[in-house]
């Protein structure tokens, strides 16, 4: 990314109702918000270009710099997701403010605040003053404007409510129209104008009758006086409004008001009038939707200019907005309604032409996204495209404003089409990046990704999501670890099931775990006072005045900012930083290469504005004494003083007074001399003494040498804060996410495949979850379970009634509300009618609903159950309804095995589970395959699948790759299979048995063994199997002597069937004992080594984010066989293989690796030293002793021993801390050196139980305390129960 700063840009051309000029740069224009009233014929801006994309702002810091202290007014209360306010200035000008989470402030509240940064998306400023903290949005709190009131009957509390209202959600009147309809429930007319009075009266004496208007500050007053004014007159519009109401004119009026409108396009005292059609279309709302079609046309009739004049615009605006709000309220309960979509884009786009880019009344961007939105419901439109269009006028993506008339509003689809093409052929700003934060989580949406994550480095984090599912404007979940792994086959997997794993996951993963909440880090800082020393640079010469010099003060250490002059030179008693005029320049200040020098001043004075006077005589005067110049100086003479006296300037910019002897010399000044400097007293009044020693020939300008002081003198170089890979960060409300709901929606609704369906609903319910949307949660869990169950459908050809029951109880509400769930549910209540008698309800589905889909759907279920009781075949229809559905069936997601079992086919769908039974037995079931694998040796051979079901279906191993043996591992699977084999068949047997994963099952594990027959019978157990038919059976007594006697000679004819030539020399057999063994050690390498090194029985060692109580592993340390070590921070399954496999947690990497020896000695190594190894890269331990204990730990735990000296056991305890630290190949050291017997046991015990443990010991001349003694029997019985064992 490159950035241009300050680069003057030519203005050609000036909006004056937006304030946007214009600004040419490269052949191309860009549209710039100008502060200050006078148009200029350049602008100072900022050239921003990252990734070909070009932003041109203005250029802040000419306008707005650290440390200037200035005043703005509150625009937007952004707390919740960013934990900030949004400010602007008199031109528009908007800046963040920290650091006031805890104030509530009203929406045009004045602010006098320090700017601490011009650095990022826009500048961010802190308060200047401390504020009372009243808990309203102003500076009277709700107790004290209560006691102003009477007490009444009716709501006093909720009118002080309103009226301290703080404006950030809604104009003061559109709450004023909220309350007065809340209260405006009396049914006696009297009653009513009665309680309308009393309200008008309270509100009068409050304004003229207390000291209100005195205790609020000065730009309360308006406020308050405008609001308590505004209530007062809504009294009397409201009763207007019912008067009306009663003598049924209310149409009429309406009528009368549009009338007027049309002919003369005037009304007198139209605020009231309107206000009055506002009450009259609250109280009666099909009122509104009956007649906005007529006050639509009636705007169209004029052009937008005479609708733009105040008060019409405003009151348009409004108007309009409350149409447009129950427009969206009532499509979301039936969104097939084609006329309202058609009503509400209209409504919209004349909106948005009233409408300013600033607009205070609505949401511009929101209401832009919504028009978007709307269009992609009217006849011919694009849905994919509009939710593009819709989300990039949300972010405020496209360079250019959208451009139409109100001619073009009567026709909308030639307004869509207009739109739509605009929309494909507008540039979009990817520099910008939208942000919403809530609690721990960030909504961030950028070029090509929408990502949900929390708080906290991105790098650590991993996508959760499979990779190759691919959602609609990269929609993407961020974990600390992945969750989609390993990622699925590319074929087959039954996405759906995965899916709903996935998103249960999710949910765990982003709302369940624990994570301390990252608050955005703002140190305050502060403009410095008075006699603070500060660091500064200087960046700007003045243009009249060459010795003064503009400086900003950047002290990061100290806190402080600000701006500020001082002058090169010193006039006598005044502040600057030499006492000579040194000819400077602004590069006397910077590096070769243009860097700034940051240099230490001192504030002597400030200005009104806040400007620091500094000075930097005094410290460069100590500077000059503590640096001790040579005793001989080269100086060039800057002015004569006397006869034998001049001052001159040394070459490092020294001040020097010089004594001479008219008769050895005649000075001129431009001379170069050499100075003697004296001994003593040799810095006098700012100036070095020296005495005139001769000529010089060393010749350098005053100017270089004030240049060698500022340099000598600067502390550092100031290193300008690089700009983040800067995008524009817009922070996002919660409205706008909820808008985000709804594209998300209309994505959805044109996606095919359920599954990709199914995860736009799984995202939509995690941002639901993180705006605190209840109902939106609610809606989408509903139509995830809807989804769910249509699926299970598709595959097993079931609905579970009891399931559907219960949805149906728990979504009641929502199911008379919502026309997507409803939609969705009657889908699914449709279907599990199938083979059920036809009732009314499904009757009436198929002739009444308005949705043909469902209409057709019900005929489909009622046909099929008609087909069903004639006994007529009906298959067909399930698959048209499936396909009506767009369900894929049960042979879309599992390969089906069309051989039947019989004689050579056998299906099992375990090796793990025992048939009919969810509980794992490993032993039996094996024993179970290998019956069926004996009796096809016995037999003529034959096939056995493995994860195949009765049916044919190929669902998989999935729940056997669980097993601890297997871990996903086919490798693991298939070693097991063919070592029980070779263990309980024989090894003739194994040689017999070709085995396999089938690679065309659909992604799915399907194992499969092809087993020839076997010349030599075959024993499980002592026992003989032979397949008789579709099944294994054992060999009875009174047949076993024939079969084995026969054998032979059916092997040898089977075979020459099948046109293999057999010899009659029956097949030699190893020896019985070599059998044995060979076999023996087949099983020693099936079954898991013993761990031989022991670890803590009571810290948390699971492994596998399968297993239970499994917390995050940072790295795996795997203590190896024959004193090796490696690490891993991947789970590579390989405990079975290490002597021990430790798993390292985050707060343990902080810690050492406690490794105990089988002599007693202890070797403690810091965990980084061995995390930093390679990873998968074998090394070296100490090889001298064996390690029989080994656990991290970190400086707070303790080292547990048991000891055993002369028969009795003795209890060390000793803290971690007090261990002397190793590296892991040396031999570590004795805790103490006294002698012992042996080493019973160690442990590792966590900080926490410190305060139930004995007296800690560190002592060399001890072993520890014996366990006979009382306070020993009780922390033994602690330990205990901790679940250590003696």
């Amino acid at each position: 990314m490159e950035t241009i700063k300050n680069i003057s840009l030519p203005v050609t051309g000036h909006d004056k109702a937006s304030g946007i000029f214009k600004v040419r740069y490269q052949d191309k224009e860009y549209d710039i918000r100008q502060t200050g009233q006078e148009i200029p014929k350049e602008i100072a801006c900022r050239v921003i270009i990252h990734d070909g994309e070009v932003e041109v702002t203005q250029e802040i810091e000419n306008y707005i710099h650290s440390g200037a202290l200035r005043r703005f007014t509150v625009k937007s209360d952004l707390r919740e997701s960013a934990g900030v306010y949004e400010l602007i200035d008199e031109n528009g000008f908007a800046v963040y403010l920290y650091g006031a989470e805890d104030y509530r402030f009203f929406k045009g509240k004045s602010l006098l605040c320090n700017v601490i940064s011009t650095d990022g998306a826009r500048p961010y400023v802190v308060l200047n003053e401390k504020l009372e903290n009243t808990g309203s949005a102003f500076s009277i709190s709700k107790e004290y404007l209560l006691g102003l009131f009477p007490e009444r009957d009716w709501d006093i509390n909720g009118l002080v409510d309103l009226i301290l209202y703080d404006g950030m959600e809604d104009p003061f009147d559109v709450k004023c129209y909220e309350w007065v309809i809340s209260q405006s429930t009396i049914e006696q007319e009297e009653a009513l104008t009665d309680f309308l009075f009393d309200v008008r009266g309270c509100c009068l004496d409050v304004l003229e009758k207390t000291d209100l208007l005195n205790r609020c500050t000065y730009d309360e007053v308006p406020i308050l006086r405008d609001r308590i004014t505004l209530v007062i007159e809504h009294m009397g519009y409201v009763k207007t409004a019912m008067e009306t109401i009663a003598a049924e004119k209310e149409s009429e009026y309406i009528k009368e008001l549009f009338n007027k409108l049309r002919k003369s396009g005037y009304l007198y005292h139209p605020t009231k009038q309107f206000c009055v059609t506002t009450y009259l279309f609250k109280m009666k709302p099909d009122l509104m939707v009956s007649n906005m079609e007529e006050m639509m046309e009636v705007i169209r009739c004029r052009d937008i200019s005479h609708w733009r004049r105040e008060p019409f615009r405003t009151e348009l605006i409004k108007q309009l907005e409350n149409y447009i709000k129950i427009l969206d309220h009532e499509v979301s309960k039936d969104p097939d309604k084609k006329e309202k979509y058609y009503s509400g884009f209209q409504a919209l786009a004349i909106q948005l032409l009233l409408a300013n880019n600033d607009e205070d009344l609505i949401d511009v961007e929101l209401n832009k996204s919504m028009l978007y939105r709307y269009a992609s419901h009217l006849q011919f439109a694009n849905t994919r495209r509009m939710a593009d269009a819709s989300l990039n006028a949300l972010l405020a993506l496209f360079k250019k404003k959208m451009n139409y008339g109100l001619t073009d509003i009567g026709t909308p689809d030639k307004l869509y089409y207009h739109l739509d093409n605009w929309s494909r052929n507008q540039e979009i700003d990817r520099t910008k990046k939208a942000v919403y934060r809530s609690k721990h989580l960030s909504l961030v949406i950028s070029d090509g990704s929408m990502c949900l994550m929390p708080e906290g480095t991105i790098e650590t984090l991993k996508s959760a999501l499979y990779d190759d599912v691919k959602l609609w404007r990269g929609i993407d979940v961020m974990l600390e670890k992945r969750l989609a792994t390993p990622p699925y086959r590319q074929k087959g997997n039954d996405m759906m099931m995965l899916s709903k794993k996935l998103w249960a996951n999710i949910e765990k993963g982003l709302y369940d775990t624990p994570r301390v909440s990252l608050k955005k880090e703002v140190k305050v800082k502060s403009v410095p006072e008075i006699g603070d020393t500060v660091l500064a640079y200087v960046y700007k010469q003045d243009d009249e005045d060459p010795n003064l010099f503009y400086c900003r003060i950047a002290d990061e250490e100290k806190g402080f900012v600000g701006e500020g002059r001082i002058s090169a030179r010193s006039e006598e008693g005044l502040p600057g930083i030499v006492p000579y005029y040194p000819e400077p320049v602004v590069e006397n200040f910077r590096t070769s290469d243009g860097t700034p020098l940051l240099m230490e001043m001192k504030v002597v004075e400030k200005t009104e504005e806040g400007i620091c006077i500094m000075d930097m005589k005094s410290l460069v005067n100590e500077f000059i004494q503590d640096e001790m110049p040579n005793f001989i100086m080269n100086c060039v003479v800057g002015k004569l003083l006397s006869e034998c006296t001049v001052l001159a300037v040394s070459r490092d910019g020294y001040p020097v007074f010089v004594s001479y002897d008219p008769m050895e010399a005649d000075l001129k000044v431009g001379d170069h001399i050499e100075v003697m400097r004296k001994e003593k007293k040799w810095f006098m009044g700012g100036f070095i003494q020296g005495v005139y020693h001769k000529q010089s020939k060393d010749i350098f300008s005053i100017s270089d040498a004030f240049a060698n002081l500022i340099d000598r003198y600067a502390l550092e170089e100031f290193e300008v804060q690089k700009e983040e890979e800067r995008q524009s960060e817009i922070i996002l409300e919660k409205s706008h996410v909820i808008e985000l709901l709804n594209i998300i929606d209309e994505v959805a609704s044109t996606e095919t495949k359920n599954d990709i369906c199914y995860n736009y609903l799984g995202f939509a319910l995690m941002l639901s979850l993180m705006i605190g949307a209840e109902e939106r949660v609610r809606y989408y869990r509903g139509q995830m379970e809807v989804a769910q169950m249509l699926h299970k459908f598709a595959v097993t050809n079931d609905v579970d009634d009891e399931e559907l029951r219960r949805l149906q109880e728990v979504n009641k509400d929502l199911l008379s509300t919502n026309f997507n769930l409803r939609f969705q549910f009657n889908r699914l209540l449709a279907i599990s009618y199938l083979g059920e008698t036809n009732n009314d309800w499904l009757i009436r589905m198929s002739k009444e609903d308005p949705d043909s889909s469902q209409r057709k759907l019900a005929s489909l279920v009622y046909s099929y159950n008609v087909l069903k009781d004639a006994g007529i075949d009906a298959a067909e229809v399930k698959i048209k309804i499936k396909e009506l559905l767009n369900l894929e069936g049960r042979d879309a997601y599992f390969k089906t095995y069309t051989r039947s079992e019989g004689q050579d086919v056998e299906f099992k769908s375990s090796i793990v589970y025992p048939p009919n039974s969810m509980k794992e037995d490993l032993e039996k079931q094996t024993k179970n395959i290998l019956k069926e694998v004996c009796a096809f040796l016995n037999r003529n051979g034959g096939t056995l699948y493995l994860g195949v079901n009765d049916a044919g279906g190929g669902e998989g191993l999935e729940e056997d790759m669980k097993h601890e043996l297997f871990r996903d591992s086919r490798d693991k699977y298939d070693n097991y299979v063919r070592n029980q084999i070779s263990l309980q068949l024989g090894q003739l047997a194994n040689h017999c048995v070709n085995s396999y994963f089938d690679e065309e099952a659909c992604g799915r594990d399907v194992y499969v063994l092809e087993i020839m027959p076997c010349e030599k019978p075959v024993k499980l157990d002592g026992k003989y199997y032979e397949r008789q038919g579709s099944s294994s059976r054992q060999v009875g007594k009174d047949y076993l002597e024939t079969f084995l006697k026969n054998r032979p000679a059916e092997y040898r004819e089977l075979m020459r069937q099948r046109g293999i030539e057999v010899s009659d020399t029956p097949v030699a057999l190893p020896a019985e004992t070599e059998d044995i063994k060979e076999t023996v050690a087949i099983v020693e390498k099936a079954v898991p080594k013993v761990r031989k090194i022991a670890t803590s029985e009571i810290r948390n060692n699971v492994l596998h984010d399968y297993e239970p109580s499994y917390d995050y592993i940072e790295a795996y340390i795997h203590l190896l066989d024959k004193h090796k070590y490696k690490v891993d921070t991947e789970d590579t399954y390989e405990e079975n293989d290490t002597m021990l496999t430790l798993g390292v947690h985050q707060k343990e990497t902080a810690g050492h690796l406690i490794l105990v020896y089988e002599d007693g000695k202890v070797c403690k190594t810091p965990m980084s030293q061995i995390l930093d190894k390679d990873k998968k890269k074998t090394y070296n331990r100490f090889n001298g002793a064996a390690v029989v204990f080994a656990c991290p730990a970190t400086d707070d735990d303790v080292l547990f021993q048991i000891y055993e000296y002369k028969g009795m056991q003795y209890h060390r305890f000793q803290e971690i801390s007090t261990i002397e630290s190793s590296n892991i190949g040396d031999e570590g050291d004795f805790l103490f050196s006294v002698d012992f017997d042996k080493l019973i046991k160690s442990e590792i015990i966590g900080s926490a139980h410190k305060p139930n443990l004995p007296k800690m010991t560190s002592e060399k001349k001890k072993i520890g305390n014996n366990c006979t003694k009382a306070e020993n029997s009780r922390s033994l019985k602690y330990l205990k129960d901790l679940g250590i064992t003696f």
